[in-house]
């Protein structure tokens, strides 16, 4: 019967320590060991280097940037936080031997940003950082399978990144999960969940796809008004002329992807990869736009033939780390739900030796080095993250038969 109920094996899969096999229960465990061992060195060094970690922002810099954006608009000025002088100076303001932290979100985010900067850095930092983890788990409660529970993708090492970062991935992936949870019998809700990634749009490319190929219509005009919603709501609170700056802004995001300006090394796309590897600009954007069609495509069929709206939306995350070429080491939290909901497949279909490694390699995906990366120019993830949507993508057509 089922794999992942905590007697039986996993199919395929070779036995463990003293021949005994690997099970729903063993695997937890060994995740969760795992992740310890990956999160210890790191709580170790934060609580014997505080100081250190906090006088050069060693611990939530990107955070930074989005304290900073507060400040600005509070004070009245949000279309300056797309200067980057301008920007920087209140960086540079708060914490001289910081490095800096751009702002490329749409002005949808600096509404989210607004109330950031009314506590101190840290507080306000800890207030985000709590609130944004506890609606990710929430979600993960929700969608990880009893038999594995939650823990292991609370120590999922993109978790341990994103909190260093003190980024919003967190909430992207609360978003997204939810959103798929929902699809099916709150199709609204769900729509109103998708169309609140407007704040980053390069991770919502595949939802249109979802929803229209899958036939949600209501979730898709639900998304699509949330979304004119929310442009609409800030360009009223924070004028027209902060839409105005954040174009202006966007050719110099381009500009920090084409030329590497923080390291090729750190982003995970196929763009980056075939950058790493000496490739032009043009070519790896035509590369990365074949790719993302072929994503979309496959994607586009799968919602035709399957009516299991989360294993579609487990899918178009897996997807969603592919298509975009702006994509970093904490945004990988969203293959949180891909990963999950292979945990909840194995129940119908047990896991192959060679899915468990895939899964593995993508949970641990976020730990290969930035210096072996860039040492080596060759960047893996695209590669694991592509392998993780052919298993998942598999597994949703043969259901589906």
């Amino acid at each position: 019967m089922t794999d992942f109920a905590p007697a039986h094996p996993l199919k395929g899969e070779p036995a463990g320590a003293h021949g005994q096999p690997l099970t729903a229960r063993r695997i937890a465990i060994y995740a969760v060991v795992a992740g310890v061992f990956i999160w210890m060195p790191a709580l170790a060094l934060a609580l014997r280097e505080w100081d250190t970690l906090a006088t050069h922002l060693l611990l939530g810099p990107d955070y930074l940037s989005f304290y900073a954006a507060s400040l600005m608009t509070l004070e009245g000025a949000p279309a300056r936080v797309y200067d980057v002088a301008a920007h920087e100076a209140v960086q540079k303001a708060l914490f001289p031997q910081s490095g800096y932290s751009w702002f490329f979100y749409p002005p949808v985010f600096l509404l989210l940003c607004l109330p950031l900067a009314f506590a101190s850095y840290f507080v306000s930092l800890g207030v985000w950082l709590a609130a944004s983890f506890a609606a990710y788990v929430a979600m993960a409660r929700k969608l990880a399978p009893p038999a594995i529970g939650v823990a292991p993708f609370l120590v999922f090492p993109a978790v341990m990144m994103n909190a260093t970062h003190g980024q919003n991935a967190f909430l992207t992936c609360a978003l997204m999960g939810a959103g798929v949870m929902c699809l099916a019998s709150r199709p609204v809700l769900a729509g109103v969940l998708f169309g609140s990634l407007a704040f980053k749009p390069q991770l919502g490319l595949l939802i249109p796809v979802l929803l229209a190929f899958g036939g949600h219509w209501r979730a898709f005009l639900a998304a699509g008004a949330t979304v004119a919603g929310l442009c609409l709501a800030s360009l009223g609170i924070l004028g027209l002329e902060t839409w105005t700056a954040y174009i202006a802004a966007l050719p110099e995001a381009r500009r920090v992807l084409e030329d590497g300006v923080f390291g090729h090394e750190k982003f995970q796309s196929v763009f980056a990869l075939l950058r790493l590897a000496g490739a032009s600009s043009a070519t790896s954007y035509v590369v990365q736009g074949a790719v993302a069609v072929g994503v979309a495509g496959a994607l586009a069929i799968a919602s035709r033939r399957s009516r299991d709206a989360i294993a579609c939306g487990a899918l178009m995350c897996a997807g969603a780390a592919l298509v975009t070429p702006f994509i970093l080491r904490y945004d990988l939290v969203l293959l949180a739900i891909p990963l999950m909901w292979l945990a909840r497949d194995a129940q119908r279909t047990s896991l192959r030796a060679y899915e468990i490694v895939i899964a593995a390699s993508a949970f641990l995906l976020p730990l290969v080095p930035l210096d072996f990366t860039d040492a080596t120019h060759f960047l893996i993830a695209p590669f694991v993250v592509a392998a993780l949507f052919g298993v998942v993508l598999t597994r949703v057509l043969q259901a589906a038969k």
